[in-house]
């Protein structure tokens, strides 16, 4: 069954529900959960003939999609947001993961599948700022999680899927009692999570791929992502530890802030020597936690760990921190340009990044958008945790390398 949550949007649903003609032929049900709707959305859906569910104010998509799972009466429930197009063969190759899996032999039964969320283009219409806000997403949206597969878990490289398109085991989201439906944001990732910790097997997809129209008017565009920053805040209460902007050992966080402290002084050159000291110890000791580890490579994997170190703190500067940083940027020379470095620089490497990829998105447009996107996300969780009074989102996480165990669990997975 699939079940489409949707409000106030006739045409994207009319788009949605053609493409799925071919899978209603097939005998897959299709249930619409129209959330309040003051338009023609719910004569668009009962125009197709599938069922549709009418709530009389809005709830929200977390209320909208449970009010559809409960219609459900088959094993696989998907999910899909109005905005999407489905692509090629993606719900067959979701589902065979869910098949071929049975819990039987040792092998772990697969309860979620994502596929990938890919940009859908706006249309001829995009001029200006909307193609290049449409760009943008192509190659920066926060849906799309690549094109390698992956294991979903927090805290790692794929750590929550969006539900704008998502195949599950119905029994698998009724088990954790589907969306909270007090999120309007963010209801996603704390499904993903609780599915996670009640040790449901959850897989990235990207051989199956769906479209997204993202939103490219520019205020849509800010507004979008500051929600999404609003919700760090509340899922660090639900779920704490697993939001922090940065993950970095103690001797590189410390390195980093003397470098940072006096870049053209004795302390800065006392950070880059740090800096230095510690990428060479953890190089020595990686052997000793991994054996079969050579010591060129291990010597390779502490340098990139401690250029990760950077990056991460870079990137927490010009995003997480960000209103915090430009206060500071307002009053003191040097804080300015650390900012303007945390935003330049990773974004320079991006935006190259993105011309490899094809984009025709000017380098310095990138950038700027770039800027924004981050800005708007920032100040999304400095509000979320005012309103909660909770600081966890914004709070770096300060850690050693990980034990002996800890490592080799790493490396089987």
């Amino acid at each position: 069954t699939v079940v489409i949550p949707v409000r106030n949007r006739p045409a994207s649903l009319h788009r949605l529900l053609t493409s799925l003609a071919p899978l209603t032929h097939r005998g897959v049900r299709v249930v619409v959960v129209d959330d309040g709707s003051t338009d023609s959305t719910p004569a668009v859906a009962s125009a197709f003939g599938v069922a549709v569910v009418s709530r009389p104010a809005s709830g929200g998509p977390a209320a909208a999609r449970n009010a559809g799972v409960a219609m459900v009466e088959t094993t696989y429930v998907a999910f899909l947001d109005s905005d999407t197009v489905p692509v090629g063969h993606w719900l067959d190759v979701c589902l065979s993961h869910l098949d071929a899996t049975t819990g039987v032999c040792g092998i772990a039964a697969v309860d979620l599948v994502a596929p990938r969320i890919s940009s859908e283009p706006g249309g001829a219409e995009a001029r200006g700022l909307r193609r290049a806000i449409e760009q943008y997403e192509c190659i920066r949206s926060p849906l799309d999680l690549g094109s390698a597969p992956a294991i979903i878990a927090p805290r790692t490289r794929v750590a929550y899927v969006p539900a704008a398109a998502l195949v599950c085991r119905t029994n698998a989201v009724r088990e954790v009692q589907g969306f909270d439906e007090t999120l309007h944001v963010g209801e996603d990732v704390d499904l993903v999570w609780r599915l996670h910790a009640a040790h449901k097997v959850l897989r990235y997809e990207p051989l199956a791929q769906v479209g997204h129209e993202h939103r490219t008017a520019p205020m849509d565009f800010v507004r979008r992502r500051f929600q999404y920053g609003t919700s760090a805040a509340l899922l660090d209460r639900r779920h704490p530890g697993l939001v922090p902007p940065v993950v970095v050992s103690p001797w590189s966080a410390s390195a980093v802030a003397l470098a940072a402290a006096g870049p053209a002084g004795p302390i800065g050159v006392l950070g880059v020597a740090a800096g230095l000291v510690v990428a060479g110890v953890s190089a020595a000791k990686l052997p000793a936690k991994l054996p079969q580890l050579a010591a060129a490579d291990a010597r390779a994997l502490a340098r990139k760990g401690h250029i990760a170190a950077v990056e991460q703190l870079a990137e927490a500067t010009s995003r997480t921190w960000f209103p915090l940083a430009a206060l500071f940027a307002l009053f003191n020379r040097r804080a300015r340009w650390l900012l303007v470095a945390s935003i330049i620089v990773p974004g320079a490497r991006n935006a190259r990044d993105a011309r490899r990829r094809g984009t025709s998105l000017h380098p310095c447009t990138f950038v700027a958008l770039r800027t924004v996107d981050n800005a708007a996300y920032g100040c999304g969780v400095w509000v979320g945790s005012l309103r909660t009074r909770g600081f966890g989102a914004l709070t770096p996480k300060i850690q050693n390398w990980p034990g002996r165990s800890s490592i080799g669990e790493d490396t089987k997975s």
